[in-house]
């Protein structure tokens, strides 16, 4: 038998056809793929025949492999990273510090307690004043109030601030009886007062320290429920008066100050009188009752209305009027109520001692203190 003759070669010949293999399994394949060469160069020559489209000048710009593998990157997470859900941190995982408070430091302390309102709070701290005594801390306390206020006063009960027409003044007790001058409607000598900015000033105009809150409770009890201050003192007792001390000990008044009243006592063994500083809270007067306001045993009807109101009658002298309103409110001050309900009830008792005192004293000053 004669061997099989070639095909005849294509009308189109080709540079990329190749050469012819021997039929096996499988040649019909072959013989397709071959038939997909032959077409290659045509198509390839069309693509190249064609115009390119022109790229649009504006919209979004078709993503790349590069930019969908950094999608990919960015959403998944670091193999380190804490779940929102978990309660415990990995040790490896660095701290989250956006979600950290940065520290304060003393200088944004003390800016953000200037912006505050000091007599906002219980307890507030003198700076930079002259006076040292006003660079103290002051507590505020309801067992003193003036203009339906509260006043705010030192450790040692000496110096005090009070509110008077929405300004905050300093006033020192060892100017006289001034608390007596000031429920009675008298000015008294101020050492600082606060201005429309809220800043402080002596009586020459300079510019002084001022007031800053501080944070907290107090440590010790209000010292004004432990010791009355002198209220309209020399009302009570005069130069020469004989009083009559809690433990029954006798003596005569010598002088009276902001502290109390000086009593000259007899001691036995003890060469001539001897001096001893007593409060006026705890003196008894004698004989006479300097308090007692001459020419009106019975007070007026408005009057007579706040004395009852502090449990006494219109016949009522001074110097028991002044011991019912300190007991009135010590007993305030020890019930438990709210600030605002102790501003109110304490005010109303305040309100009616100050009539009463305005009675005794019409004039607003008594000399003697």
């Amino acid at each position: 038998r004669h061997p099989a003759e070639p095909p005849a070669p294509s009308a189109e010949p080709s540079a990329e056809l190749a050469p012819e293999e021997p039929r096996e399994k499988g040649s019909e394949q072959a013989e397709g793929c071959q038939l997909f060469q032959l077409m290659m160069p045509k198509a390839k020559i069309k693509a190249k025949a064609m115009p390119r489209r022109p790229t649009p000048t504006s919209g979004p710009k078709p993503k790349t492999k590069e930019d969908h593998e950094a999608e990919l990157a960015a959403d998944t997470p670091p193999a380190e990273s804490q779940s929102p859900t978990s309660p415990v941190s990995s040790p490896s995982s660095p701290p989250r510090k956006a979600l950290l408070r940065p520290p304060e430091s003393p200088e944004m302390a003390d800016d953000r307690n200037s912006k505050r309102d000091p007599f906002s709070c219980e307890l507030i701290r003198g700076k930079g004043f002259v006076n040292d005594c006003l660079n103290a801390t002051f507590r505020r306390s309801y067992a003193v109030m003036l203009s339906d206020q509260p006043t705010y006063w030192d450790e040692a009960l000496e110096t005090f601030l009070y509110q008077d027409q929405g300004r905050w003044a300093a006033v020192s007790l060892r100017e006289g009886d001034v608390l007596m001058q000031l429920m009675s409607g008298t000015s008294a000598t101020a050492m600082a007062t606060q201005t429309v900015d809220g800043s402080w000033q002596d009586s020459s105009g300079q510019i002084l320290g001022g007031f800053e809150p501080m944070e907290g409770q107090p440590d010790l009890p209000d010292g004004l429920l432990q010791r009355m201050p002198e209220v309209g003192t020399s009302m009570i007792f005069k130069k020469g008066s004989r009083v009559r001390m809690e433990d029954g000990t006798k003596g005569k008044v010598k002088s009276i100050n902001h502290s109390g009243v000086t009593v000259e006592i007899q001691i036995e063994g003890a060469d001539g009188l001897v001096d001893r500083l007593v409060p006026s809270a705890a003196l008894k007067p004698g004989m006479a009752l300097p308090g007692q306001k001459q020419g009106a045993s019975v007070a007026p009807q408005e009057v007579a209305s706040d004395m009852n109101k502090l449990g006494l009658d219109a016949t009522a002298n001074f110097a028991s009027c002044r011991s019912a309103w300190r007991k009135s409110v010590l007993q305030l001050m020890a019930q438990e109520m709210c600030e605002e309900e102790l501003k109110k009830v304490a005010g109303q008792v305040h309100k009616a001692f100050t009539n009463i005192l305005k009675y005794f004293a019409p004039n607003g000053l008594v000399s003697g203190c």
